[in-house]
């Protein structure tokens, strides 16, 4: 009975693509360790276990490889903190490097590296209405020369007043529609309001060597009625573009752009009019906005809760007001 009940959660906890389907790498990870254990102590007893379960097991090693990021910590999706995987990843098999793109689906999860730069993109779906889901999607984390310049705002302890924030699409780098997200939160871990995103299976591989993908999403929330919003993130050597293309239903509406910064990340305004500079330590980027001009451009001041702990961090705001439709594309172009 215990082994029958062991293999059943690793096959419903666990999607074929190998992400917890709660789309979280902390709880992703905590599901792995029980079962490295069981399959452990099935193979000591001379238990018998299905290869089907054994197929999805390893599929959640290599889920967790791809949510490990160039600085050594994992992505923070959802309820999750940032963690050094390494030691876990050590005792488990299969445990080979992930592969330079990956696409989990479902799960949604998006990672590619390009030279020095390194992106994910958060596409995950809808958990549940009582569940470990947070708003924001479509929402980016980008790294050069493994520091971070576009940061998740991860999760902080559940008792902690900063938690019901976390889980609002206000502290993600995602988009406003006349000031609502995509998702509404019923307290704790209540949700009324959801995003429904569909993501290219792949990464494509671009003529000048770059890499893409494309991601669309809509809402059940109401300000979201009619709203379409595709995002295609593209990444090189140096280069980072994000292409925001939004359709509406005829009306004019306020669409607000966030882009959520590391806390270690300083911005100011550049020399050029619109360009913003970022930087990070010794590494710097110069951000500029092509398309649609923006009418304002401000800092606002979040909070950081990858780590836990609670730290201060800015949030670029990016307004553009009374508009049918949106075209606008952010160049982050990194040097050091």
């Amino acid at each position: 009975m215990a082994v029958t009940l062991c293999c059943w959660h690793i096959e419903q906890e666990f999607a074929v693509s190998g992400m917890l389907k709660e789309n979280s790498p902390s709880y992703h990870a905590f599901t792995l360790w029980h079962a490295r254990d069981f399959l452990a102590l099935a193979e000591r007893r001379g238990e018998s276990v299905p290869p089907v379960v054994r197929k999805r097991f390893a599929a959640a090693v290599a889920a967790l490889n791809a949510c490990r990021r160039p600085d050594g910590l994992t992505l923070t999706i959802n309820d999750s903190y940032a963690f050094n995987p390494d030691a876990l990843l050590t005792s488990l098999p299969h445990s080979d490097a992930a592969a330079d793109c990956t696409v989990l689906k479902p799960g949604g999860v998006a990672a590619a590296r390009c030279g020095d730069c390194y992106a994910a993109l958060d596409v995950s779906e809808f958990t549940g209405e009582c569940s470990h889901y947070h708003g924001g999607k479509n929402s980016p984390v980008i790294l050069w020369r493994g520091k971070a310049f576009l940061e998740e705002t991860g999760c902080s302890h559940y008792d902690l007043p900063q938690f019901p924030r976390c889980k609002q699409s206000s502290w993600h780098s995602s988009l406003l529609v006349d000031g609502a997200g995509d998702a509404h939160a019923v307290g704790l871990y209540g949700f009324d309001g959801w995003a429904t995103l569909s993501c290219d299976d792949a990464w494509r591989e671009e003529p000048d060597g770059s890499r893409s993908i494309s991601a669309t999403e809509t809402s059940n929330v109401p300000a979201w009625n009619g709203i379409v919003w595709r995002r295609r993130l593209t990444l090189d050597a140096a280069e980072i573009e994000l292409s925001d293309h939004v359709d509406g239903d005829g009306k004019r509406h306020d669409f607000t752009l966030l882009f959520v910064l590391a806390p270690e990340v300083v911005a100011e305004r550049g020399p050029r009019e619109g360009e913003w500079l970022l930087t990070h330590g010794d590494c710097r980027c110069v951000l500029t906005f092509h398309g649609d001009a923006p009418d304002a451009v401000g800092l606002k001041e979040i909070e950081n809760c990858r780590r836990r702990r609670c730290r201060p961090a800015s949030q670029l705001t990016v307004e553009f007001r009374q508009r049918q439709t949106l075209r606008v594309t952010a160049k982050m172009a990194f040097q050091s």
